[in-house]
């Protein structure tokens, strides 16, 4: 059975695959705007999040307990999750017109018209509160000169590729500011910090993540690149066409650098230098030299597989770093 002509006013049909099967028939618009079927784009909110916090229970004194830790970065997994769903939803609202001209976004579900206008502006809303909720119970006090930023740019990215080749950046400065949010929760609120070499190490963490975001996003921008440009539709991966694996080297040796350079600003030990700064090392020059830009399937899951395996050795060099200082 063929699937149905995008083009049609109205297409009543519904892709099932993944967890979308176990779902009731009118759920799984909503489900799909949320990204259930792709969790791994949760955890590219999430890393953010538990850099930010691993980096502050390193420095904080007195020392954060592992219990009292595990319970805020389980809250923080939870808001990555709702607001990378609202973000999602917000995404999807706003290229309804532009996913139609795209073949692997043609079929989503404010593409095809599944949902009404009305309900997706109502369900984002009802995702967007929840968020607030939980931000407001981490930080007491300063919930919301860390939300109205965040919502600024989570509203902005989706038009970024209107009026720019850049909207990676724009991405990675919107996931990035989580690293703030995870510090803030663990009690190192940085807009509250003098200069530091602390406030350093997470300003240094936060643009590593938009490197991060920046060569992922570029890797993923290729599964559409040809679309993206009978449609005007602008990214780095247009941009630099030609030149992507130069471009993705540059970026690369810049992450790695940069990774070194927080691990000075923490004063870090071999854990982190071996398995945060080394795997990365070995996990960007693997992708890098092996990704296939002009196979889609290459580009997803070198995006999938190389977001994973980056922000989770960033994670175990981090946690690792931790428990070493635990015991001294």
């Amino acid at each position: 059975m063929s699937a149905p002509n995008p083009s049609h006013e109205d297409v009543p049909w519904t892709p099932k695959t993944g967890m979308l099967t176990y779902l009731p028939l009118p759920w799984l618009p909503y489900a799909e705007l949320m990204r259930l079927h792709r969790p791994v784009g949760i955890m590219s909110v999430f890393f953010p999040y538990l850099f930010g916090s691993l980096v502050a229970a390193c420095v904080s004194l007195p020392t954060i307990k592992p219990r009292w830790l595990l319970a805020r970065c389980t809250y923080l997994f939870i808001a990555a999750f709702i607001l990378r769903s609202a973000g999602c939803t917000w995404n999807d609202i706003a290229d309804r017109d532009l996913d139609r001209l795209v073949v692997r976004t043609r079929l989503r579900p404010m593409a095809r018209r599944a949902i009404s206008l009305f309900a997706a502006y109502l369900f984002t809303a009802a995702q967007v509160a929840i968020w607030l909720g939980l931000l407001s119970q981490m930080l007491p006090r300063s919930w919301l000169l860390y939300a109205a930023p965040l919502l600024f740019l989570v509203w902005l990215y989706p038009f970024a590729k209107r009026f720019t080749d850049f909207a990676q950046i724009v991405l990675g400065v919107t996931l990035g500011w989580g690293v703030l949010i995870g510090a803030a929760a663990i009690g190192s609120d940085i807009l509250a910090m003098g200069a530091s070499d602390q406030h350093t190490g997470l300003l240094g963490l936060y643009l590593i993540y938009v490197v991060c975001s920046v060569i992922h996003d570029t890797v993923y921008a290729h599964q559409d690149v040809r679309d993206d440009m009978k449609a005007g539709i602008g990214s780095m991966a247009v941009r630099w066409l030609h030149s992507t694996k130069p471009f993705l080297w540059t970026f690369a040796v810049a992450q790695v650098g940069l990774l070194w350079a927080v691990g000075g600003c923490m004063r870090a030990g071999m854990w982190y230098y071996c398995i945060a700064v080394g795997e990365n090392g070995t996990v960007l020059s693997a992708m890098i030299s092996q990704l296939d830009l002009s196979d889609s399937r290459s580009c997803l899951w070198w995006f999938q597989t190389g977001s994973l395996l980056i922000g989770g050795s960033i994670s175990v060099g981090l946690l690792g770093e931790y428990f070493a200082r635990l015991r001294i």
